[in-house]
């Protein structure tokens, strides 16, 4: 495996070296890795064919997703108390997500009926890839492939692209708007602001990590990615004994195990006082480590014929998903919430069409010394969301090639709840 790991490792430096020399990428939040991926996609022999593509650059993308998905699981601890007064918050931001569910897979299904190639289950993919960028189109796209429906991480990572053109383009429309129009409550222009700098000022430059035992008996890095993969052994070993007794569970898919082992494991550790070993820091490290490995191989494999065949129902859900944040974010974000309104629209705009740094760098353009709540509001609500996104992102795919309608149904009726609950209740608290 040494010698594919080294020729993606050239490319993942060459899109790192083009996304320095090249201002917008930055600007865009494009990641290096997916640049890298698409100088090898174009250098392979789907376009110019001056190199091989290594056919186990093909098979990453489930190890490395289940990597992440185990790290993103593992230290998640909810503590009781943590959300009182964030109910606007929580409406907010499940609300999106739940509408980002149930418009995409009924304007997906429709879509379907004129582009026969796609099955009816794609629309569900923009709120993997609008919400969590091209780590959610990967991780989706192996869900959906391991219950046997392909081509699904090409889409999303096409999906994940747009999704961060929108999220700087479309989201710097909407701040520029809204502190003309005085809703920014700390910022009268942001002439002054940039979404990103070049290389990290030696003051601002953050620890990948922090040892937890000494270094003479484990390597910190060992351990903890240790306590990673023994989790996916956990959660493989559970699925494989309770899969004796029920043998549908024999097709679960590998991405689960980091799921139920991550968090079986977790619990134990806290259970037994030796969550001190790990670091939730370096698993975090890890699983971007991970994350880029995935996104690069996932980018130089994409199939073209595919995208270029279905081209423009993709560009017609993109669409559809920009209008409906867009919305939410100017118009109901300021009926349901009590204060700080536009500054928390600017951050959910950004993080549910690109990732969380894009929802971040517009929340730094309208609060730039982070006066209002809302990075506290956020941060706390994340308990939550985080856990929710990330099992739906190895459930959801499984659930719908089941039985699409039912999941559908079940989002659109959650949609519409949250709807009445957000004008019946809390716009009536705001106007109080």
């Amino acid at each position: 495996m040494l010698n594919p790991l080294i020729l993606l490792m050239v490319f993942l430096l060459a899109g790192f070296v083009i996304r320095e020399v090249i201002t917008p990428l930055k600007k865009l939040y494009i990641p290096a890795s997916m640049i890298g991926g698409i100088l090898a996609l174009v250098m392979g022999p789907q376009v110019l064919g001056l190199i091989e593509i290594p056919e186990v650059w093909g098979k990453l993308a489930s190890p490395m997703v289940n990597i992440v998905i185990a790290c993103m699981i593992f230290g998640i601890t909810i503590k009781r108390g943590a959300f009182k007064g964030l109910g606007n918050t929580i409406v907010c931001t499940f609300f999106i997500y739940c509408a980002q569910v149930a418009v995409g897979a009924l304007c997906g299904a429709g879509l379907s009926k004129l582009w026969p190639s796609l099955p009816i289950q794609w629309g569900i993919m923009p709120v993997f890839c609008f919400y969590g960028g091209h780590g959610g189109a990967v991780t989706a796209g192996d869900a959906f492939a391991s219950a046997g429906i392909a081509n699904m991480t090409d889409l999303g990572i096409l999906f994940s692209t747009v999704g961060l053109i929108v999220a700087l383009t479309v989201g710097m429309f909407w701040v520029n708007y809204g502190i003309r129009k005085g809703y920014a409550q700390n910022v009268k222009d942001i002439s002054h602001n940039k979404l990103e700098k070049g290389p990290l000022p030696e003051d601002q430059r953050a620890s990948v990590g922090k040892t937890t035992v000494p270094t003479s008996g484990v390597a910190a890095l060992a351990l903890q990615l240790a306590l990673i993969l023994f989790s996916i052994w956990v959660g493989e070993k559970i699925i494989t004994l309770l899969a004796t007794l029920i043998p549908a569970l024999s097709k679960l898919p590998s991405l689960l195990y980091g799921v139920i082992g991550a968090f079986i494991v977790w619990n134990l550790m806290v259970a037994t006082k030796t969550d001190r070993y790990a670091d939730k820091t370096t698993i975090n490290s890890i699983s971007s480590f991970a994350l880029e490995i995935c996104i690069c191989a996932a980018t130089a494999t994409l199939n073209l014929k595919f995208i270029a065949a279905n081209l423009v129902p993709i560009l017609i859900i993109c669409v559809v998903m920009t209008i409906l944040v867009s919305v939410f974010a100017m118009v109901l974000c300021r009926r349901w919430m009590n204060r700080d309104w536009f500054e928390f629209a600017m951050n959910r705009f950004g993080s549910c069409t690109g990732v969380s740094a894009t929802g971040w760098a517009l929340f730094r353009c309208v609060d730039p010394d982070g006066k209002t709540s809302v990075a506290q509001q956020v941060g706390l609500c994340s308990a939550l969301d985080t856990p929710f996104s990330s099992t739906m992102i190895a459930f959801l795919p499984l659930i719908a090639t089941a039985s699409f309608w039912p999941v559908a149904g079940v989002f659109s009726l959650a949609t519409v709840v949250l709807f009445l609950i957000g004008e019946l209740i809390l716009r009536k608290g705001c106007h109080n």
